[in-house]
């Protein structure tokens, strides 16, 4: 465990920072949501504080939102029978996460959890799932059988039911963290496993260099980078990677991955590789790379781009590097073996 948080604290190192180091930074790292959790400010004189609360905002969001921490108010949620009455904040984040789903055709419904928990990806043994335990979990995947009470704070399932939010935990974590950030008025990133938050402006360059991970190779590897700025100095962006190399396991000369598809409960079987999703919130940025990846190279893909405002590379099986307009002119190629194209055009040739 030790040498692959240093093999991600290092990841994110040389992917999200230029190499000129003017401006004094401080640097802290941790873990918490199952992941490596390494920020980094710049010029503050009170990036210790900062850091610590930025730590401390992420390890909340975690006892708020895991499956696996018996302390926290999802966990209790989901070992109720048919349902309990919740903290608010997580009242109201399951009705974002709801929405999401709603919005993006589908494909990710929350209360995927029971089947999820059968493949154990969490775990240190994760497994394929028995068939007829399979089969009884996907009873319970219905968004639709999910009440939630907006005057008792209470969120109302079908018995067995369990929600995963999985697909959002970081980007909230991040979103959560950015609170803290913009108190302190400086420069910042931060990384929560496969989202990372730009807070302002690198002081030194004149944009972030955000690494995105060749597939092909180990977890230092790129086969492009992102150059990445935003207009004024107290907005964010967030970067969201979701990829079937991450959380794996072999069986039978398979490999399995765990994006599931929610109607089959199987890992998501398509011709791509990793979405990476640029955009200006935590939660939309981590949902996104996971709905964009189940939906692949398809008419819904750039209708959510287009609804959302948002940016994306999808990394194809073939070897091609597919980019939205507006990375474009942001993106560059450090795999000589793979191919840039036209996300918009890719898709409209599919017709």
């Amino acid at each position: 465990m030790k040498k692959a948080c240093i093999l991600i604290v290092l990841t994110i190192l040389l992917s999200c920072c230029a190499c000129t180091q003017q401006t004094p930074v401080y640097e802290k790292s941790g873990f918490a949501m199952g992941s490596v959790v390494n920020v980094r400010i710049y010029g503050s004189e009170n990036a210790s504080m900062t850091a610590m609360n930025v730590m401390e905002s992420i390890n909340e969001t975690d006892t708020l939102l895991s499956a696996n921490l018996e302390n926290a108010e999802l966990y209790k949620l989901n070992e109720s029978a048919t349902g309990i009455a919740v903290d608010k904040k997580l009242f109201q984040l399951l009705g974002d996460c709801l929405s999401v789903c709603n919005t993006t055709g589908r494909v990710l419904d929350i209360t995927i959890g029971a089947v999820s928990e059968l493949w154990g990806f969490d775990t240190d043994s994760p497994a394929l799932p028995d068939e007829k335990a399979l089969q009884q979990a996907l009873q319970t995947v219905d968004m639709d059988k999910l009440l939630l009470d907006e005057e008792k704070l209470t969120v109302a399932k079908q018995e067995g039911q369990k929600i995963d939010l999985g697909a959002f935990g970081k980007g909230i974590a991040c979103s959560a963290a950015l609170r803290e950030l913009r108190g302190e008025f400086a420069p910042a990133i931060l990384s929560v496993g496969g989202t990372i938050l730009l807070y302002g402006n690198h002081p030194d360059e004149d944009h972030w260099t955000v690494g995105i991970r060749n597939p092909d190779g180990t977890a230092n590897d790129y086969c492009a980078t992102l150059a990445l700025s935003v207009e004024n100095s107290d907005d964010a962006l967030f970067v969201s990677t979701s990829g079937n190399y991450e959380k794996t396991f072999e069986k039978d000369a398979k490999t399995y991955h765990h994006i599931l598809d929610a109607k089959t409960g199987m890992p998501v079987e398509n011709d791509i590789v990793s979405v990476t999703v640029v955009t200006d919130g935590g939660l939309i940025s981590d949902a996104l790379s996971t709905v964009l990846f189940i939906h692949g190279l398809s008419e819904e893909t750039l209708t959510i781009l287009e609804n959302y405002k948002t940016e994306a590379v999808f990394i194809c099986k073939d070897g091609s590097v597919l980019v939205s307009d507006g990375l474009a002119d942001r993106i560059t190629l450090t795999d000589k073996n793979r191919t840039l194209g036209d996300l918009e055009d890719t898709i409209g040739a599919a017709k």
